[in-house]
């Protein structure tokens, strides 16, 4: 599902730390789900035999074992969720690493990966910690179970040091961060394998980020999305040949804050310099690793300013994408993202009238009454009233109607239709399904703005 190439790249670890590999090359985690205990036992016996014969044998060898269990995370970040089974920042008595270890071999880990650019946090989203989780067989809850391929692998356990690897998009795709990361932990495997010393606290997660922020653009056949937030971040980029081109950030990692937004007298600035997922189209897709598969991993760089602090102005500034130059030159929508924004259902329509002024709305439901302001020559007044009828619901961005009561302008009634849309699945709480589309004004070529038309998915039966 969501471990696309680990099982390439735990060969790969292999052959580099001289480390004996256990793989599942195709079995799906919707079939048999080999990190649950339960599932493992009842389906899959000799996945847990095979597993103990492997740590017994290198047990005999040298007095202990290193475990490192290889997921997959589909974040495009270079970076690396260690789960040891404890809370973030203790070491409990679900941890299947001792405190030596946790004082020694996890940071030695951490200050390997951050000498190959590689950011690293201890549990922030994936501690493993579930009674049901693979790591937790080496821990003392397992050493009493009335199953004997569990209750051998229990065993074990005061001789083995377990860790979750879990590892973001470019660290599992072929390229220079796949061999970085194999680079990193080769270094990194003597002090793994020899790690003792005094209990010491994990690593603390990764700092909150800034302000929310926000920036929408388009100029001409390019356009582009930006968010940042405590929640994470992410840039998408609508290319001139039909292309896409995608980062999204986890803030439960700490990268560095490859992707900034930053406020400042002049207006907003953007930077990013890192990989993106360039995919042929947006075409949207139900199978994660089928969909990931259309993917090629790129680099890419953008740095852009607003000249606005908030609201509408002109951009410019320039991206480079696998190695080609785009300038940009357009018309922008930028600020402090606003709460209704994180909502589980709302609409957002960002659009561009003439050179000097745009309409900014949000409705708190779809196709309901709608607030927001005419930005006009740096200034920003309430608009007195507004409605979005949203198309079908088959494609409900794909014509809009725009009809508002705007100060200095009288009524705007406007048709609306979306020049590209973008689906979008957030796994977050609540879930919720995002469409994003570039817009234009009927009859005119160009596109204007921007809209984002969020629904919440049903819940799980």
């Amino acid at each position: 599902m969501n471990d696309l190439y680990t099982a390439e790249l735990t060969v790969e670890l292999a052959r580099a730390t001289g480390a004996a590999a256990l793989v599942n090359h195709g079995l799906d985690r919707n079939r048999i789900d080999l990190n649950r205990v339960s599932a493992a036992a009842a389906a899959a016996p000799a996945f847990l035999d095979e597993l103990a014969a492997l740590l017994a044998a290198a047990i005999a060898r040298h007095g202990r074992a290193v475990l490192l269990a290889i997921h997959g995370w589909n974040v495009v970040q270079p970076v690396v969720d260690v789960g040891t089974g404890a809370r973030v920042g203790a070491a409990d008595a679900h941890a299947a690493i001792s405190a030596g270890f946790a004082a020694t071999a996890v940071p030695a880990l951490g200050a390997a990966l951050a000498a190959a650019g590689i950011g690293m946090s201890v549990g922030a989203r994936y501690p493993a910690r579930a009674r049901e989780n693979l790591l937790q067989l080496f821990t003392r809850r397992y050493v009493d179970d009335p199953r004997p391929a569990i209750r051998a692998l229990a065993a074990l356990a005061e001789h083995t040091e377990a860790l979750q690897l879990e590892l973001g998009i470019p660290l599992r795709w072929p390229g220079r961060w796949r061999t970085a990361l194999v680079a990193a932990l080769a270094a990194a495997a003597p002090a793994l394998a020899g790690a003792a010393g005094p209990a010491a606290p994990l690593p603390p997660p990764a700092a909150a980020r800034d302000l929310p922020r926000a920036l929408e653009f388009v100029a001409g056949d390019l356009a582009g999305a930006v968010r940042t937030g405590p929640e994470g971040g992410r840039l998408l980029l609508l290319l001139p040949d039909g292309g896409l081109a995608l980062f999204t950030g986890d803030g439960a990692a700490d990268d560095g804050g490859r992707l900034a937004v930053r406020a400042n007298a002049d207006g907003l600035h953007v930077r990013y310099a890192g990989p993106l997922l360039r995919f042929p189209d947006s075409t949207p897709f139900l199978d994660l690793e089928l969909g990931l598969r259309r993917a090629s991993l790129i680099e890419g760089e953008l740095d852009l300013a607003l000249a606005a602090g908030s609201g509408f102005g002109r951009i410019h500034g320039g991206a480079r994408v696998d190695g080609t130059a785009l300038a940009i030159v357009g018309h922008g929508f930028g600020g402090a993202v606003r709460g209704t924004a994180f909502a589980a259902d709302y609409l957002r329509v960002a659009l561009r009238l003439d050179e000097r002024r745009a309409l900014v709305l949000t409705a708190g439901a779809p196709g309901g009454r709608a607030q927001g302001q005419l930005h006009r020559d740096g200034t920003a007044v309430a608009v007195e009233r507004a409605q979005i009828r949203l198309g079908p619901a088959a494609a409900p961005l794909a014509q809009l109607a725009l009809d508002a009561e705007v100060p200095g302008l009288g009524r705007v009634c406007l048709p609306i239709v979306s020049a590209r849309q973008v689906p979008v699945i957030q796994r977050r709480s609540p879930p919720r399904r995002l469409l994003l589309a570039t817009l234009r004004i009927e009859g005119h070529e160009t596109p204007a703005g921007w809209a984002e038309l969020a629904h919440p998915l049903p819940s799980p039966p």
